[in-house]
């Protein structure tokens, strides 16, 4: 869904469709490019895509949605699309679940305590305003952060009611400086939270020195949210350190410079993270194509690719075994090419190695493999 969602959103729903029978239905709805009806059919056969144009803009093997309804149905469930061009696509699972023995526990800290959440994502801020008041709170969200400003400078009480306001650092971008100013004025004994998309944001690093009582990064998971409150509720302050404070770099030999081929987003900000932390610079494009432009306009400037295997447009090997040539015809020194592969069968790694390739590392990428890989090919390795 993420992959084929270039604007909008990607929502995952759980609702329960039975009390009695406790059936439950458990839902992926993008905005996406759409299935047209007469392609739907073909998107649960192994290896097919709608269109076979897909496969070469958007990468991917055409297997999880065939895994995905095997699945449901060895637990006796279903699983079904709605879709159409243009207007994104909703894949739902229904199943029958057993209840739990016993509902969580409420937090003593939330109950009765009142928090307003200014959120500019309606599926975030619908999701967190429930989850809130599940959990004792009484919680109020609002996305026009417009509306919000403009009562906080003409009816400052409205806000003195509430015990924490949580405010997502877009919210502040536009008018940062003087809502500094502002907030410092009120003199507000309600609690402040500042949660943050990026630390170096001009708007975080102006509003750090702001009346908030807590600015933290914004969480991925929903206990974090949870806990992440509780905190900024008690009387022990938590504020984003230094971006100095915080770099976790290991001794790891000579910085590289690392040119990485990886369609994925996640995947990307992951490899980007552990070769930050192993003190390598890196330059991520999405395709095998943009691999080979790069280095082409630019081939003095990388000491080593890592390379995904299933790109769109020119997938890794193809990528590979051009750049192999393009090295030979323009007596270019050979760069070491190393593979990203979810794959672990031996023949892969004999695929990875017959196209060019010169080294093959297994999805999820751990910290300690990619080391001594890249120590290996910078000529730093015990080994």
């Amino acid at each position: 869904a993420l992959k084929f969602t270039q604007r909008g959103a990607v929502v995952i729903r759980l609702e329960l469709l039975n009390a009695t029978t406790h059936e439950f239905r458990l839902s992926v709805e993008d905005t996406g490019t759409g299935i047209p009806l007469n392609q739907q059919d073909k998107l649960f056969e192994a290896f097919q895509q709608a269109d076979s144009s897909i496969s070469r803009s958007y990468g991917g093997t055409g297997l999880g949605l065939t895994i995905t309804r095997q699945l449901a149905e060895l637990m006796d469930g279903n699983l079904s699309v709605k879709s159409a061009p243009g207007e994104g696509a909703k894949f739902s699972v229904n199943l029958q679940m057993e209840p739990a023995s016993e509902a969580p526990p409420l937090k003593p800290a939330l109950k009765n305590k009142s928090i307003l959440l200014i959120e500019p994502n309606p599926f975030l801020g619908k999701y967190l305003e429930m989850m809130l008041n599940r959990w004792g709170a009484s919680a109020r969200w609002v996305s026009d952060y417009r509306a919000v400003w403009s009562n906080l400078y003409d009816s400052p009480e409205e806000f003195r009611n509430y015990d924490l306001i949580c405010i997502d650092d877009t919210a502040v971008a536009e008018n940062g400086p003087d809502l500094t100013q502002k907030l410092k004025g009120l003199g507000l004994t309600t609690r402040l939270c500042l949660l943050y998309h990026n630390a170096a944001s001009e708007s975080v690093t102006t509003l750090k020195a702001a009346s908030f009582h807590t600015v933290q990064p914004k969480p991925h998971l929903l206990d974090h949210y949870q806990e992440l409150i509780i905190d900024a509720l008690s009387d022990k302050p938590r504020t984003m350190p230094d971006a100095r404070e915080t770099e976790d770099k290991t001794d790891s030999g000579p910085s590289l410079r690392i040119l990485v081929g990886e369609d994925n987003n996640v995947n990307q900000l992951v490899i980007r993270g552990l070769l930050k932390k192993l003190n390598h610079s890196s330059t991520i494009v999405d395709n095998g194509k943009e691999v080979l432009r790069v280095l082409e306009e630019s081939p003095d400037d990388f000491d080593l690719i890592l390379m995904d295997c299933e790109m769109p447009v020119l997938n890794g090997f193809e990528a590979t075994r051009a750049l192999r040539s393009w090295e030979e015809n323009n007596h270019r020194p050979r760069i070491p090419v190393i593979a990203l592969t979810a794959h672990i069968l031996p023949e892969q790694k004999n695929a990875c190695l017959d196209a060019g390739m010169d080294e093959m590392l297994t999805k999820p990428v751990q910290t300690g493999k990619l080391q001594s890989v890249l120590n290996r090919f910078s000529g730093t390795s015990d080994g």
